[in-house]
């Protein structure tokens, strides 16, 4: 592993706190758009959730119920909404 000092999410977070817009990152490594359209479906559709450690993030609990709304049933409103409002 190296120095986190060069890490680029320390640098992006630099940037972030020394005034960068956010959209300057659109289409690179930290755009989640980016990185969700290079997921072949095959995985998407073979991701285990329940193996995903829920407990370890402060509202993993009210996120694993609402990424099984959208992933199920198509409560895409329910689920979209708990996930954005957090």
């Amino acid at each position: 592993m190296g120095d986190w000092r060069t890490d680029p999410t320390f640098a992006m977070c630099r940037a972030l706190a020394a005034g960068a817009d956010l959209s300057s990152f659109a289409g690179g490594p930290f755009d989640v758009r980016a990185a969700v359209a290079g997921i072949r479906p095959e995985t998407k559709d073979g991701f285990l959730l329940g193996r995903v450690p829920w407990e370890r993030f402060s509202q993993g609990g009210d996120v694993r119920d609402a990424v099984h709304l959208l992933h199920t049933d198509g409560s895409f409103r329910s689920g979209a909404g708990v996930v954005s409002g957090m």
